[in-house]
């Protein structure tokens, strides 16, 4: 089996629905599982500390996301803005204390690291 290239795009070009109208029937349709596994992949990346993240959103997309070290946060933020729009304050708390724990300078990266084992 051949496996198939993906070419790579900033992460805006398929989450940014609020600038960009074309996308709100994809986020309608997959928005909850799009920003739940952007915002737990977001997390991981940055508790080990990658320089960036890449994900495929959709299988039939050609390009692939990219997620900078630095736009982690802006990530962050839109993924905890999306379910404060639909109203899912479970996901919304646990993106909030994600934030926190990312900005908190004492955060223990062993316990948080053993967490995602």
């Amino acid at each position: 089996m051949r496996s198939k290239a993906v070419s790579l795009t900033n992460w805006k070009r398929y989450l940014d629905y609020k600038n960009n109208p074309k996308l709100i029937p994809f986020i309608k349709s997959r928005g909850v599982d799009v920003f739940w596994q952007v915002a737990q992949n977001v997390h991981k990346y940055h508790i080990t500390k990658q320089p960036s993240l890449t994900m495929v959103i959709h299988e039939n997309a050609p390009y692939a996301i990219s997620i900078p070290y630095k736009e982690y946060f802006e990530v962050m933020e839109y993924s905890l803005s999306f379910f404060e729009s639909i109203e899912d304050y479970g996901k919304c708390k646990q993106i909030y204390d994600w934030i926190q724990l990312m900005k908190s300078k004492k955060r223990t990266i062993k316990k948080e690291v053993k967490k995602l084992i």
